[in-house]
């Protein structure tokens, strides 16, 4: 069973789709991808913002290590952990 971790977007590229987030434990960074990202907020280049917390699972793929699925926490959430 995959743990679920939590971290901050340090960077994302609504043109191309992608980004990264750093683990809140440290670590390196992992990438994601757009559509992996489970919002109510819908999926535009604005769904997912730098600075933004999110809970993921680690998944790893021909490249390396992927945040996969990624869900953005809410302010209440974070308040919580």
């Amino acid at each position: 069973m995959k743990m679920t971790e939590h971290g901050t977007v340090i960077r994302y590229s609504g043109a191309r789709g992608f980004g990264w987030i750093a683990p809140e434990h440290g670590g390196k960074k992992v990438y994601f991808h757009i559509r992996n990202v489970a919002s109510t907020r819908g999926f535009s280049d604005a769904a997912i913002q730098p600075g933004e917390r999110v809970a993921f699972k680690r998944t790893l793929c021909a490249k390396g290590w992927q945040a996969k699925p990624v869900r953005i926490v809410r302010e209440s959430e974070v308040a919580a952990l």
